[in-house]
């Protein structure tokens, strides 16, 4: 390493819609820190504003943060705090949306290796974007070293699973689907990188062995996109004593394979649900549709994991009629959790680049951070307008629909009921 020739400090800015940061932490950050130690040769230092409210060095060379739409405005508060010479931001945010002030560099897409050649190159300001994405292996493990609350405990675990210290790892990049609400096509060039699954298992026996991590949530968007590959993950989580949740789609899952997984120790699978109407998915652009959806709950059931329901409310389209078809099939399937997102038209989406094919509009924003999809207060939230509802009667639909999910769901395991 070659500490003290540029001091490099790297930003995860704090994230007002995650009541617990260590549940489903924004890894980007930590993959950065490892490609600068291994590409530049230099030691970065980490501020982590989930957990420090001031900065840990007064100065720096390179000041680089990592944001979304919902973290800009600390991303910003983050590069006025610091003295800097090159403030740096990667991220889904700029990605979308292009170069933005105050920062003197923007990284689009995967930032691994334009961040390695920033800080070599510094104090030029390099290219913002790889020319190709690398060979996912390629890239090295994240610096868990450099967050120290990762050995704390950590509730990921199902509600009735005892709970054990634990963190998210990516074994994917990338995503197949084109859901009208979603950006993450921008990120990763449309592209699905699989890791080889020999070296994600070596990553979750490091985080065993060295930090005492149980507990796993693999945060890929589709996890068992490969069959065969997701059968030898699933299997080696299993030898190394490992309790785990994933996503996937309901079209994806099968009964045999949520058995496999059962068996493999998955406590708990999360489907994007998004509606219990047939209009709305369509509207979304999620290929798929109700019948499917409920099978793939009522199949979790069946073989005892826990089923997490993804919902959005206030997608363009939305009416009552459809947030009481969401509320029917939610009291039908009975999942175990449903979590309630407002909708987004986060850039970068299909929303986002043509508002017009779906017949709405969008308010510009205030304040990045009230762009998020929860953690809103009541009166918060919905920045796309259409003409079958008003903002006042979607504020209300949300509260319809968390009270009842609350009433419904609670934080009780229906499993362990008599």
């Amino acid at each position: 390493m070659h500490e003290g020739l540029v001091r490099v400090l790297l930003v995860n800015p704090a994230t007002p819609y995650l009541r617990a940061p260590r549940m489903r932490p924004m890894l980007g950050i930590l993959y950065i820190a490892a490609a600068i130690r291994e590409w530049a040769g230099v030691e970065p230092t980490l501020w982590d504003m989930n957990y420090s409210a001031e900065p840990p060095v007064e100065e720096t060379d390179i000041l680089m943060v990592t944001a979304n739409t919902g973290t800009w405005r600390a991303a910003c508060d983050a590069r006025a705090r610091v003295r800097h010479q090159l403030s740096v931001v990667g991220g889904p945010h700029v990605t979308a949306l292009g170069h933005q002030p105050p920062f003197d560099v923007s990284i689009f897409g995967e930032g691994e290796s334009v961040a390695a050649a920033l800080v070599r190159d510094f104090p030029s300001k390099g290219p913002s974007r790889a020319p190709t994405s690398l060979p996912i292996d390629s890239i090295p493990w994240p610096a868990y070293d450099l967050w120290p609350e990762l050995a704390q405990e950590s509730a990921v675990a199902a509600e009735g699973v005892e709970i054990g210290n634990g963190t998210a790892i990516i074994t994917s990049r990338g995503c197949p689907y084109n859901c009208h609400f979603c950006a993450s096509k921008r990120m990763w060039d449309g592209q699905v990188r699989l890791r080889n699954v020999d070296d994600v298992l070596a990553e979750v026996l490091h985080l065993r062995d060295h930090y005492g991590i149980t507990r796993i949530i693999l945060q890929d968007d589709t996890a068992d996109l490969n069959k065969r590959r997701f059968t030898r993950l699933c299997r080696g989580l299993h030898d190394l004593g490992i309790l785990w949740r994933a996503e996937t789609r309901t079209d994806r899952v099968t009964l045999d394979e949520l058995y496999m997984m059962k068996d493999c120790g998955c406590i708990e699978v999360g489907y994007g649900i998004e509606s219990g109407s047939q209009r709305m998915l369509d509207l979304m652009g999620k290929k798929n549709d109700v019948a499917t959806n409920s099978r793939a709950i009522r199949w979790a059931n069946e073989v005892g994991i826990h089923s997490r329901a993804y919902l959005i409310v206030g997608f363009p389209g939305e009416t009552w009629g459809s947030i009481h078809e969401t509320l029917k099939f939610l009291r039908i399937t009975q999942p175990h959790r449903a979590v309630v997102n407002s909708f987004v038209p986060y850039p970068g989406s299909a929303v986002w680049e043509n508002p017009e094919a779906f017949n709405c509009s969008i308010q510009p924003p205030t304040d990045w951070e009230d762009w998020r999809q929860q953690e809103l207060s009541p009166d918060e939230g919905f920045p796309c307008s259409f003409p079958s509802m008003t903002r006042e009667e979607l504020l209300s639909a949300r509260a319809l629909v968390q009270q009842e999910c609350e009433q419904m769901f609670g934080s009780v395991d229906r499993r362990l009921e008599t």
